[in-house]
């Protein structure tokens, strides 16, 4: 069974979460409009997970589906921010101890750095959190 077989399988035990998916990629979307539509991608030269506009290559099938489930977790949260209307920077934060703490950062090289800041957390609580137990 491939990681797309196996999450489609494990998705089973939450029947009102909807996703797309094809042979070698799924989007799974939110539950709630706070939540962010976490992806997984398979190529042969291996995996790519992504939080709506944050992404991470992996090449251990294991790590890319623990990387999805903490996405679908209320133990992660995707830190958006914006200049205007503009997304430019988006961070994952892991709960940790009672803290939100950054675990790795993507953003864009040019974007509207004159207009206003904003800041957007989303979260998704598909699944029971249990990182590092």
């Amino acid at each position: 069974m491939n990681a797309i077989e196996q999450v489609k399988e494990r998705l089973r035990q939450y029947p009102s979460v909807r996703y797309d998916a094809g042979e070698s990629h799924i989007t799974i979307h939110p539950l709630n409009e706070d939540g962010f539509p976490v992806s997984l991608s398979m190529s042969p030269e291996g995996y790519s997970v992504s939080f709506d506009g944050w992404h991470e290559e992996f090449a251990s099938e294991a790590e890319a589906l623990n990387c999805l489930a903490f996405g679908l977790s209320p133990e992660c949260r995707l830190r958006v921010e914006y200049r205007g209307q503009s997304p430019y920077k988006r961070t994952v934060e892991a709960l940790q101890d009672s803290h939100w703490r950054e675990e790795s950062t993507t953003g864009l090289a040019f974007y509207p750095f004159w207009r206003s800041r904003r800041t957007l957390y989303r979260q998704n609580r598909v699944v029971a959190g249990d990182r590092g137990k």
